[in-house]
């Protein structure tokens, strides 16, 4: 009998996270998961690592005879997996104690096509960690909750804690290999089924070195532009209006917040996707965003202006 779930791990290169994530992935102890490594040709000590964990025979290793690159790699775990649901955590990532069994719970009652869920992020250089929540509860929306689909699907830009049905996925992967965020681009072709599980699965590492091979100078243009070409995707797709139009307002709004609200640098192609209410949304909280600063800046200015005041009597 197949197994219920798929964990896929895809990596590159990174034997000093891998293990970790194995070890948190074969602590549960069920015989209805199974555990895939496709590794996309590392040169370090990633075979070495998988190896001393090839007596759980839950566990198949792959090993690309070159590197694929991270989209076809991503897909190839789809395709390998012989599962029901394929749950996604990047090789840098691990598995939270027991979340295995409630996953495995959210699949059996919802039986959604595709779902996200909570993350707690740890951001290695500062030290830190945050709650990666878009909702305060687990939901299953209906296709007239556009904006809360749009929201599921915003929150899967990031491939751990994605799960997708198999069966869903019909079609040829090869067609899809146009964009960064190939979980993304997945997630708005099957929102009429989306569910969101707000309960942390995964501890996703922040700050470390990014396995994408992309400019870093200009890293926020490319990555939405990437998403814009998913929502191009889906408008040639005859795909329910409302939700691009929420999935664009999203990604602008998102865009604007990293970029101080400055409209002028939110790319001329995506404004044929947001809706009239949004672009007054967007343009109200730049105007929001330009008063605070102002205000910001007079509070400084007065405020040295009094201890100019100040140093002159005290002086006197």
């Amino acid at each position: 009998m197949n197994p219920i779930l798929t964990i896929a791990i895809p990596t590159y290169n990174r034997a000093k996270y891998l293990k970790k994530c194995l070890q948190s992935a074969l602590s549960y102890c069920g015989d209805d998961i199974q555990i895939i490594v496709s590794d996309n040709n590392s040169s370090d000590e990633t075979f070495e690592v998988v190896t001393s964990f090839m007596h759980d025979q839950r566990l198949i290793y792959h090993k690309n005879e070159q590197n694929i690159g991270p989209l076809d790699n991503f897909y190839l775990l789809i395709e390998k997996s012989k599962s029901e649901y394929v749950f996604f955590v990047t090789d840098d990532d691990y598995l939270l104690p027991g979340s295995v069994e409630v996953v495995l719970e959210f699949i059996l009652q919802k039986k959604p096509d595709a779902f996200k869920t909570d993350l707690i992020i740890l951001n290695e250089v500062s030290k830190s960690t945050s709650y990666y929540s878009y909702f305060d509860e687990s939901i299953f929306p209906t296709s007239n909750d556009s904006m809360s689909l749009a929201k599921i699907w915003r929150s899967s830009h990031i491939y751990t804690g994605c799960c997708f049905r198999k069966e869903s996925l019909i079609g040829n992967f090869n067609d899809l290999c146009f964009t960064h965020y190939p979980s993304m681009l997945l997630f708005g072709i099957l929102n009429n089924n989306l569910a969101y599980l707000a309960y942390p699965t995964c501890m996703h590492i922040w700050e470390n070195e990014l396995f994408w091979d992309i400019d870093e100078q200009n890293k926020d243009l490319l990555l939405i532009n990437s998403q814009i070409d998913i929502l191009d995707f889906y408008a040639k797709s005859n795909l329910n209006s409302d939700f691009i139009f929420n999935c664009a307002f999203l990604v602008a709004n998102n865009f604007l917040q990293e970029n101080a609200y400055k409209i002028k640098l939110l790319p001329y192609r995506l404004w044929k996707y947001i809706a009239p209410k949004h672009k007054k949304i967007l343009y109200q909280r730049m105007y929001y965003f330009k008063t605070i600063n102002i205000l910001n800046k007079l509070s400084k200015s007065l405020l040295k202006s009094v201890l100019n005041l100040k140093n002159l009597i005290n002086e006197s």
